[in-house]
């Protein structure tokens, strides 16, 4: 089946130009934008490079990163070292990139690290991006990164929308590495995908969003719910990040798994919010995971039950 025939046997029409592909973790889902000068939106880890690569019916003529996770950019390196490309992102976050910003590629603060790579086009808000076939509006849509952006097409109301909005989940929120206001950010991106009365959305991960307005309403409650009580929101995150960990590490053996978290700067940060010790708080992460089926012990191991591509 097709990329198209997938969506319209899902109730979804997507315009000819598009072609969006749901993929497994760690790498975010393929959205390819058709053209003269193709531009495919986000990379993937880095370790699914040669999946991407498959699944690209062109050579891309731009790179549109929505945002800097490693699971959205892991392959700009590779994929710019076998085409030569330029690679887009948004002026606040392909700045840091280009300063070399230590965070700037998730590898401290999340150990995941991305191989380096340069921002050639620094994007504002209501710039276009163009194929030569389409052009869509670029969109501010910080709070789950610092920078993130998302792509608008006025005449179909589609939104590529990165991590802003998730079919059946919520992005985490880290304040306390990209600001003491990121939830507030959120937030306000949230609304103002409201604003744009979108026929349908394509995120970063999950199922196509067909009907984006309930997806606001839903993902306005959760925020809002997080607002009252930061612990929720600690919690959240944190399960976020060490699933991926489980899958990109191929799991965690008992004697390492509370050594690695207690090593790990976000279970330090987070603690406090969740009015927990360090190690009370890595335990509660792990018994959360397991408790929801997210992870189970295997011949003394806890690895992840969530599909995902081998690393």
């Amino acid at each position: 089946m097709s990329p198209a025939e997938g969506a319209r046997a899902a109730g979804v029409t997507l315009p000819e130009w598009l072609d969006f592909r749901p993929r497994l973790f760690p790498s975010c889902n393929f959205v390819w934008i058709g053209g003269p000068r193709p531009v495919l939106v986000d990379t993937g880890f880095g370790s699914d490079l040669e999946a991407t690569l498959d699944m690209m019916p062109d050579e891309p003529a731009l790179v549109f990163n929505t945002h800097w996770h490693s699971d959205h950019v892991g392959g700009n390196a590779g994929l710019v070292a076998g085409f030569g490309m330029p690679i887009a992102a948004s002026t606040a976050e392909g700045s840091r990139v280009n300063d070399g910003d230590p965070e700037s590629f998730g590898s401290d603060f999340l150990d995941q690290p991305v191989d380096a790579y340069q921002v050639d086009r620094l994007l504002e808000p209501g710039e276009l991006v163009g194929t030569g076939a389409v052009s869509l509006r670029v969109v501010p849509a910080e709070g789950h990164s610092p920078g993130q952006v998302m792509l608008f097409e006025e005449r179909s109301r589609v939104l590529i929308a990165g991590d802003a909005i998730l079919a059946g989940d919520v992005a985490w929120i880290n304040p306390l590495l990209d600001g003491a206001d990121a939830l507030e950010k959120a937030i306000a991106t949230v609304e103002r995908i409201g604003a744009l009365d979108a026929r349908v959305a394509v995120a970063g991960h999950g199922a196509i969003i067909d009907d984006v307005g309930d997806c606001v309403r839903r993902t306005l409650e959760r925020l809002q719910l997080w607002r009252q009580d930061p612990g929720r929101m600690a919690l959240h995150g944190c399960r976020r990040v060490f699933g991926f960990a489980l899958m990109i590490h191929g799991g965690f053996a008992r004697t390492e798994l509370i050594p690695y978290l207690l090593a790990r700067r976000w279970i330090r940060d987070f603690a406090p919010s969740a009015r927990l010790s360090h190690e009370e708080f890595a335990e509660r992460i792990v018994s959360d995971l397991v408790g929801s089926g997210a992870a189970r012990w295997h011949d003394d191991r806890l690895v992840s039950t969530i599909p995902h591509t081998a690393v």
